[in-house]
């Protein structure tokens, strides 16, 4: 969804593509960011990378770890821990 020129993107480390790969420069550029990341998500590993580089930026505010979930979890009405994200 985010890719439109993904060699492009890929060759230049595209942040909105690669989290994980944001330079610091860009990191300095963020509001106070807050993340989540659930057990079973793809993107996890992104969570993982960004958030020093985003306490070196001085942006890092917290993050959320949900166990037993998949990514997005919380958009499926029939998920039955969805309540935990709204709480």
């Amino acid at each position: 969804m985010h890719a439109t020129d993904f060699e492009k993107q890929d060759k230049e480390n595209d942040f909105n593509l690669f989290p994980g790969r944001i330079s610091q420069e860009d990191a300095k550029k963020l509001p106070p960011v807050i993340l989540q990341k659930s057990e079973f998500d793809m993107l996890r590993g992104d969570t993982d990378e960004i958030i020093p580089k985003l306490q070196q930026a001085g942006v890092y505010a917290d993050h959320m770890d949900f166990a037993g979930v998949a990514h997005c979890f919380y958009l499926f009405a029939d998920e039955p821990n969805a309540d935990m994200f709204y709480e």
